[in-house]
């Protein structure tokens, strides 16, 4: 699981309101799709997704299976997401073309 991966599964709107369900309680794909007024086919779908991302996992329960979100996972991916955030200093005065690029192309003076 990357943080690209995870954002880029939750950045749709349905995935998010799936993962969102599942981190209350298991449930499978029937009561996904009575709870969101989508077809079974569709939170098959999306469910693939979330799960390729390492968002959910799965609990067999006889013939259903029941997904539920992988709170550890989540919370792992989130939480260096937040220490990179926490650990960069910013700089809202410099000018990151005149590094790169030894020129200002943004008309910023040093």
């Amino acid at each position: 699981m990357t943080e690209s991966s995870v954002f880029r599964a939750l950045g749709n709107e349905r995935r998010l309101q799936l993962f969102k369900l599942t981190l209350g309680r298991p449930y499978c794909v029937q009561a996904l799709a009575r709870l969101t007024g989508l077809t079974e086919s569709a939170i098959s779908q999306q469910m693939r997704i979330l799960r390729a991302a390492g968002l959910v996992t799965t609990q067999q329960h006889g013939y259903h299976t029941h997904f539920i979100a992988d709170r550890q996972a989540v919370t792992a991916v989130f939480g260096n997401f937040t220490a990179a955030v926490s650990n960069t200093v910013f700089e809202p005065d410099a000018c990151g073309c005149r590094e790169a690029d030894r020129e200002c192309h943004c008309g910023k003076t040093k």
